[in-house]
């Protein structure tokens, strides 16, 4: 079937057909729809087509045909062909460490290579100046929490090239591109959920074609579709991703929503979902110790336990018995922190990450600018 529909190198965007067709044979169904708004022209063979003039009349309109014909006879030679190639596909390849999608519109490609092409004269590292590290304040005292520090940390360094590529989202070429990036994003959620819950990234919501019937929180637009519908959208986009902390402001807005949203605190998911994308028994348990506490703290710090997975949560018997022995751990000093691997200082000499302390032994992160209250679990 590709040799028929081939004949023409003036046809685009074949590769996405054989795409969907891999993918859908391998009951992949969201990487096939992942293709279903690129564009493809099929050309027929050169042989068939007219090399000018007027099309020649069909039979059903012969007889009333009322139009005259031209004597002068058509310009001879062979079908234009495109030529292969242009500044932009070479600044594409030079400048964009991805492959940009053949089919994405020509002002996608060029809004990206001038977005590329500028940082790179500047010196910037696109990534590390939308998600910094040095000098932001975080929810907690890494001098207090050295071990969340430490995760918060190895786990921003390797992810954020996954956030600002799945917050920019321009439109990828081929499966192998777009399963690498899902892949990354599907690595920073696990992180995300698996560390401390104040370390944070708000975006990854899911793409428009990929969330399930029941899921209504935010979605992301590639930019192509983000162009087509709406322009100015697309413009604060990539301003976004010229300043820090500004590329997800599209996505989940608060802690507790994205906790539901996401599934991450469903207590009985039936193993629908993979492990590493809810939190674990005791970390729900704890949740469940903190929300239910008579402690006051402001609204957005805790999710509506009288409906939806909150008050699930609340009526897990597993997770309720579980939150009682770590509540009676926490009181008697006998609670088992988790621990991690200590901090290697070759691991901030790494390309383009930031150190995680200075010369001086403090942390190159700061602590919150509004001092919260102790918490006593007594």
């Amino acid at each position: 079937m590709r040799s028929v529909l081939a004949v023409n190198p003036s046809s685009a965007g074949l590769q996405h057909l054989d795409e969907i067709a891999s993918a859908l044979l391998e009951n992949d169904h969201d990487a096939a729809a992942d293709f279903f708004d690129s564009l493809i022209v099929l050309v027929p063979d050169s042989a068939r087509q007219r090399s000018g003039g007027v099309p020649p009349d069909h039979e059903v309109f012969t007889e009333n045909l009322k139009r005259s014909r031209s004597t002068t006879p058509p310009p001879t030679g062979a079908v234009l062909v495109p030529k292969k190639g242009s500044h932009l596909e070479a600044d594409l390849a030079e400048f964009v460490d991805f492959p940009v999608s053949e089919a994405a519109v020509l002002a996608v490609k060029r809004a990206v290579v001038k977005l590329y092409k500028e940082a790179k004269g500047n010196g910037q590292v696109l990534a590390l100046k939308a998600y910094p590290w040095r000098g932001q304040y975080l929810f907690y005292d890494p001098s207090e929490s050295p071990d969340v520090c430490l995760v918060h940390w190895r786990w921003w360094m390797n992810g954020r090239l996954a956030f600002f590529l799945w917050g920019l989202n321009v439109p990828l070429e081929g499966r192998v591109a777009q399963a690498a990036r899902r892949r990354k994003k599907s690595d920073a959620i696990a992180g995300r959920i698996d560390g401390h819950r104040l370390l944070f990234w708000w975006g990854g919501q899911p793409g428009r074609n990929q969330p399930s019937s029941e899921y209504k929180g935010p979605k992301i637009m590639d930019m192509g579709v983000l162009l087509k519908n709406d322009d100015v959208a697309f413009l604060q986009r990539l301003r976004d991703a010229r300043k820090p902390g500004r590329l997800d402001r599209e996505g989940f807005r608060d802690l507790p929503s994205l906790l539901a949203l996401t599934g991450a605190i469903d207590p009985d998911d039936k193993g629908e979902r993979s492990p590493e994308l809810r939190l674990s028994d005791r970390a729900l348990a704890r949740v469940l110790l903190d929300v239910t506490s008579t402690l006051q703290v402001p609204e957005h710090w805790s999710g509506n336990i009288t409906e939806g997975l909150w008050l699930a949560l609340t009526k897990s018997e597993r997770i309720r018995d579980l939150r009682i022995v770590i509540e009676k751990e926490l009181a008697a000093g006998t609670y088992v922190l988790p621990t991690v691997e200590q901090y290697d200082p070759a691991e901030s000499e790494v390309e383009d990450v930031n150190p995680f302390k200075n010369r001086d032994g403090l942390h190159t992160a700061l602590p919150p600018k509004n001092k919260v209250a102790p918490w006593s679990y007594k």
